[in-house]
């Protein structure tokens, strides 16, 4: 039981749109709940942020069994090869802040109707999905993008892909505290946005400029892979 003596608990989630790059991280502990928000790359990323949180809010010096909904934690917090093999590093991070503050983990799965951060989460970004949205559309021919939206117009020429680092100019021309939504990106771009370190080094620092504006305005930014919408669910 989660509250048997000499042993901690924590239960940990995050919400976002899989395509989004805004996310909203949730730790419940014994007497308190902590719930954040921030910029990430991915699903994955977010749910390990969430279990990030949870070990820096457990009580240093005694075993904490985190109860998490995702097997992205699963497996990066165990080496496993599988759906959170790409994130083994910010694994390693969580394992060492562990270590850092003398918390000996250990890992329960369980569902998301079962994760009490489950709710704290979803909450907290439903109330951000009340912001205004704004679409933008991207025409890509070459190294010249225009993007053409909601108070936003210009045209500019870019290494490749042209289209991911419009998107980037994009998102820190946008106002504070909207959605926006962009149409037209192609593959590779897409992917690069989706997942910024699969563009090495300068792709990536790009990427976590642009995120970081965002965050600062409390705005996030959606894509669509050409003009076709690929948006899914709220996750918890």
């Amino acid at each position: 039981m989660p509250d048997e003596p000499y042993v901690s608990w924590a239960y940990s989630d995050a919400s976002m749109q899989p395509y989004a790059r805004h996310a909203v991280l949730a730790a419940v502990l014994p007497g308190k709940s902590v719930v954040q928000e921030a910029p990430v790359t991915s699903v994955a990323e977010a749910e390990l942020l969430a279990a990030e949180l949870a070990v820096l809010h457990a009580p240093a010096h005694l075993p904490l069994r985190l109860h998490v909904d995702s097997a992205f934690v699963i497996h990066a917090l165990t080496g496993q090869h599988g759906q959170g093999a790409a994130f083994l590093g910010l694994g390693e991070r969580i394992l060492a802040l562990a270590g850092a503050r003398g918390i000996e983990l250990e890992l329960v799965k369980v569902t998301s109707a079962e994760n009490r951060a489950h709710w704290p989460a979803l909450s907290r970004y439903r109330s951000l999905e009340d912001r205004p949205r704004r679409v933008y559309d991207l025409q890509v021919k070459g190294p010249l993008v225009r993007v053409r939206g909601d108070g936003v117009e210009f045209r500019r020429v870019y290494e490749a892909p042209a289209g991911f680092y419009a998107v980037c100019d994009l998102a820190e021309q946008l106002p504070a505290g909207v959605i926006a939504l962009v149409r037209g990106l192609m593959p590779l771009a897409w992917a690069y946005w989706h997942n910024p370190g699969t563009g090495g080094a300068r792709v990536r620092k790009r990427a976590e400029q642009a995120l970081k504006v965002l965050a600062e305005k409390n705005s996030d930014l959606q894509v669509w892979k050409g003009d076709r919408p690929r948006f899914q669910s709220v996750t918890g």
